[in-house]
């Protein structure tokens, strides 16, 4: 009896993983993790580029879509994109002028390339006019690399 009872407790332990196996997984997880988180932060704030990128072009639609509907051959200089949230209801959310980093879009109209009226502007990541990879200014006349 002694003897099932040694064989039982022999496969019993065997079942467990020893702490060497458990360090050597946790060692290769680490390694993986340093390999892909950067790569993942440069992906996402890629997508980010890319998803305000279309939100500028369906801004754009929506103004033109806003002028017909008003009547209105071409925007003045003073026009404001809050002007497509006035009125009641709303020709659009308030949340469609905010870019990715809940920053507002931006509507230009002076520095404007040959054949367009007005020019939508994301300042990326840090709000601010300028600046380079994620922070970089994204502008609609601009469609971003792939």
């Amino acid at each position: 009896m002694s003897m099932h009872t040694n064989r039982s407790n022999r496969r019993r332990a065997r079942r467990a993983f020893s702490l060497i196996e458990i360090l050597i997984a946790v060692t290769i997880l680490g390694i993986m993790a340093a390999v892909f988180v950067p790569r993942l932060g440069f992906l996402i704030g890629s997508s980010k580029q890319k998803r305000a990128f279309s939100e500028m072009a369906t801004l754009s639609n929506q103004i033109t879509i806003y002028m017909t509907q008003n009547g209105m051959s071409s925007l003045g200089d003073d026009f404001e994109l809050a002007e497509l949230i006035e009125g009641d209801p709303p020709f659009m959310p308030a949340s469609a002028l905010k870019d990715p980093w809940k920053y507002d879009y931006v509507i230009d109209f002076d520095d404007v390339p040959a054949g367009l009226e007005f020019d939508i502007i994301c300042y990326g990541a840090d709000g601010q006019p300028g600046g380079e990879g994620e922070d970089a200014d994204i502008r609609l006349s601009e469609p971003p690399s792939k």
